[in-house]
């Protein structure tokens, strides 16, 4: 989950359940079942919801005896955590789609505020790939990814930046669908962007784009650039920029040298690199403009084809540039 609060989605951590009873509201009991995420601000628990009143055949989009992901503030939480975590709330309401974390309860009559979410059977993307044991295929990461764009998409026809897109904080279901989650960090329409924020480069450095590191603000194209970091590493099990410190890291970020995808990968798919040096410009205006775009880029280069001139789809030969679908950063 998002550094704010330092949360994986499914760590392996003690059952320290019993610290937090079972929680009693108007609509139901949630069974605390185990602890699944845990840091700094907040604990997430696999819960369970009870409703002794429920009918069998009531007809709900949040079932009695469902499975789900209980998020609480730690004891001892600041306001400043209470105040990011009544945001993500916010957020999560504002941007329902099918490829983003459905949020199915917010309370704050407690003394510990928590939100009920669905719960992702499959963990987290960091760790489902992790307990595959091996490398993705490019074919199964693009299909990811293009879920996460629809996702990001779904946000941004909101209003709404994430400013925290990376593996641990996209989810992966039972159907293997994969959908975004925790919007503490998120910003919503009418939000201001606080000097904190700049000065601290709100997010997780490894993902954050260059205009977030050197304060020039946030936009969509900062989101495409974490998407596109992701993609980067989920392909190669690497990230796009090095350096041996952070001051390195940063120059090479704000320079644009980004590792080659074929020192990684010996044949890449046609056009993948120049996908992924677009989407991981250092300048915002010269990246995807849109998630929309980035996710049409990935579909036609996953289906084999592409557009012509006249707008027809042809399909793909095996030696078929994919290039001119992109235009590529220019040089500062």
């Amino acid at each position: 989950m998002s550094n704010s609060n330092d949360v994986g989605a499914h760590s392996n951590l003690p059952d320290s359940s019993k610290s937090l009873e079972n929680i009693h509201i108007a609509g139901g009991t949630y069974e605390i079942l185990a602890p699944i995420g845990r840091g700094r601000g907040a604990t997430i628990y696999r819960a369970k919801k009870h409703n002794p009143l429920a009918q069998e055949n009531q007809l709900s989009a949040f079932p009695n005896e469902s499975i789900v992901a209980l998020k609480t503030l730690n004891p001892g939480a600041s306001q400043d955590a209470l105040r990011r975590f009544r945001h993500e709330a916010i957020a999560m309401l504002s941007c329902q789609g099918k490829n983003i974390t459905r949020i199915f309860d917010y309370i704050t009559s407690t003394e510990q505020p928590f939100l009920v979410m669905e719960y992702a059977e499959l963990g987290d993307l960091a760790n489902y790939k992790l307990r595959r044991r091996a490398t993705l295929s490019s074919t199964e990461v693009i299909q990811m990814i293009i879920q996460v764009l629809s996702g990001v998409e779904e946000m941004h026809n909101a209003g709404i930046l994430h400013r925290d897109i990376k593996p641990e904080n996209i989810l992966v279901f039972s159907d293997r669908s994969i959908k975004i989650g925790d919007f503490g960090t998120s910003l919503l329409p009418r939000d201001d962007i606080s000097f904190d924020d700049l000065t601290s480069g709100i997010g997780t450095f490894d993902y954050l784009a260059p205009e977030c590191l050197n304060g020039t603000g946030v936009c969509e194209a900062s989101d495409v650039f974490s998407v596109g970091v992701t993609l980067f590493q989920l392909l190669t099990g690497s990230l796009p920029f090095k350096g041996e410190t952070v001051i390195e890291l940063i120059d090479a970020k704000l320079s644009g040298q980004i590792a080659a995808l074929e020192d990684f990968i010996s044949e890449p798919m046609e056009g993948l690199s120049d996908i992924l040096r677009k989407a991981l410009s250092r300048d915002p205006s010269n990246r995807f403009h849109r998630a929309a775009d980035f996710r049409k880029a990935l579909a036609q280069l996953s289906s084999g084809k592409s557009e012509d001139k006249e707008g027809q789809q042809v399909p793909a030969s095996g030696t078929r540039d994919m290039r001119h679908l992109i235009t590529r950063p220019t040089a500062h």
